[in-house]
């Protein structure tokens, strides 16, 4: 059933605007946003903040129906879905996923994920980069990324430099 309606939902919404956003290099916020209102961008994220309770099986089955048109924006999706959606259910605490779910399931905010290191790739044991928490309750945040996967997209959707 979720297969079904998202082939039906790429060949309508994806397809028609894939070749032409891919050869400006722009990013369809538009189009990720309407995720957002079918549910499909917080699947594993419990329903209280706006998800599905879905499983990472229902992400990929999204995620092989949007590559079959536009393999950018299937990317920016998984990045989304999987690499921070599913990492702050399972990971966030009570006062992240209150305050950030429900704007990132909904498509308001679009999650992003910050790997790849020049010394380490994306070897996520060889990574560098660490967090100090200070005195006054902040973190210092020191490292280095060569680049930021759906980084900072404006409204515009065109991506920024943080």
């Amino acid at each position: 059933m979720l297969r079904e309606m998202v082939r039906e939902w790429v060949k309508e919404h994806v397809e028609p605007q894939a070749h032409e956003h891919d050869r400006l290099e722009r990013f369809n916020l538009d189009l990720m946003r309407s995720m957002g209102e079918l549910g499909l961008l917080g699947l594993t994220a419990d329903e209280a903040y706006g998800g599905a309770d879905l499983d990472a099986v229902a992400v990929c089955i999204v995620h092989e129906e949007l590559s079959a048109s536009d393999p950018g924006f299937a990317l920016a999706y998984l990045a989304h879905a999987m690499l921070f959606v599913n990492n702050l259910a399972f990971n966030g605490d009570d006062a992240q996923k209150e305050r950030i779910l429900p704007k990132v399931c909904s498509g308001e905010w679009i999650g992003a994920m910050a790997m790849s290191e020049p010394d380490a790739g994306t070897d996520v044991l060889g990574l560098t980069t660490n967090a100090v928490k200070q005195n006054d309750g902040t973190w210092l945040l020191n490292g280095r990324k060569m680049w930021i996967t759906n980084g900072v997209l404006d409204e515009e959707g065109t991506p920024a430099d943080v």
